[in-house]
């Protein structure tokens, strides 16, 4: 599906953004923005769970938005290169794995919408 999204957005001749989402210092995902064609946000969408273990690590990188976002992607490669391949008979996205990343990603969530509300006024 995510490649979908993309394919369109390139032939509307827009672009894409690739940051790595971590919380607590640990990988909870990524995120995909889109851009149109003028540089205006189009949407974006987050990758969590075991599919967001399957980065197309060389195309994110390509697409950070930044060098510290590079840098924290190539963290991701990284820590892949210690998972167990799937010709071991185990994988790394198995249940428990991907139930405490879905908890981080919450948290992480839940911190930033903290972050970004609105304060009463001070009396």
């Amino acid at each position: 599906m995510l490649a979908s999204l993309i394919d369109q957005l390139r032939r509307t001749g827009g672009e894409y953004f690739v940051k790595p989402l971590f919380y607590d210092r640990q990988y909870a995902g990524y995120r995909v923005t889109f851009m149109d064609k003028e540089g205006k946000a189009a949407g974006k969408i987050d990758i969590i769970g075991a599919a967001s273990r399957y980065l197309p690590i060389k195309d994110a990188m390509a697409h950070a938005a930044s060098k510290a976002d590079r840098d924290k992607l190539q963290t991701v490669a990284a820590a892949a290169d210690w998972d167990a391949p799937a010709e071991s008979g185990n994988f790394p996205g198995g249940f428990a794995a991907t139930a405490t990343q879905a908890a981080r990603y919450a948290a992480q969530r839940k911190e930033r919408s903290e972050a970004n509300a609105p304060r009463g006024d001070a009396q």
